[in-house]
């Protein structure tokens, strides 16, 4: 995933350049990459077989906005804090963005018509609702299916990755909780399925440019 700057690869098909918000999915190989004078900053993820295929060749998917978006929060996720302590719930957020971003490069997939989902994706995402820090891995073996098809799927019949979907659930979790004034914000919080309070903060000002005790005050005035 290239944060800054950017790189050009050349393969069999020709040349191929890379700038923030591209992604560039291979197997372990060597390959040939140019950089430029002012090089790039890149972010490396190495998924084990068991994860996720490794694909046959090289891919790429360029910066456009979903990948840039996908990309942009997988990076907000990291920052959060370093590999091995991040809380449960922020470690379900960056795996299903992973997912929904090695979904987005196997898009062209055969798959059910996206207006008619099974019956298991239906059941999971109804549970996905109720339970909002539910684990990928979870989730996928309650569907009895790999959690990479899970991520192609949800993707492809609702238009969105699942981390998304639990993203705009927690917030709309967390708004109608706000409105109890008895709840304190670290118990918004964790009703909502967020880590702690500060992990609340961080992606309710993210949405909605304020910090939820700001957002809660203006409403009490209203």
């Amino acid at each position: 995933m290239v944060v800054a700057g950017k790189f050009v690869e050349e393969h069999a098909r020709g040349a191929t350049t890379l700038e923030p918000g591209a992604v560039r999915l291979a197997p372990a190989a060597s390959h040939d990459l140019r950089f430029g004078p002012q090089g790039a900053v890149c972010l490396v993820i190495e998924l084990h077989g068991q994860d996720w295929p490794a694909p046959p060749g090289v891919r790429f998917l360029p910066a456009d906005p979903d990948t840039s978006g996908l990309v942009g929060d997988i990076i907000h996720q990291l920052r959060q804090g370093p590999a091995g302590s991040l809380a449960p719930a922020v470690d379900l957020d960056l795996e299903t963005l992973i997912l929904g971003v090695l979904a987005r490069s196997h898009r062209h997939e055969r798959l059910d018509p996206p207006n008619s989902p099974p019956a298991w994706l239906r059941r999971l995402r109804e549970q996905l609702a109720a339970e909002l820090s539910m684990s990928v891995s979870y989730a996928a073996r309650q569907a009895g299916v790999h959690r990479g098809h899970l991520a192609r799927a949800f993707r492809h019949h609702y238009g969105e990755p699942m981390s998304r979907f639990v993203q705009r659930r927690r917030l709309a979790r967390a708004v109608a909780f706000m409105n109890d004034p008895e709840l304190s914000l670290a118990e918004v919080a964790f009703r909502s399925g967020y880590a702690d309070q500060s992990h609340l903060t961080r992606n309710f000002r993210r949405r909605f440019g304020q910090a939820p005790g700001a957002w809660r005050r203006q409403m009490s005035r209203e």
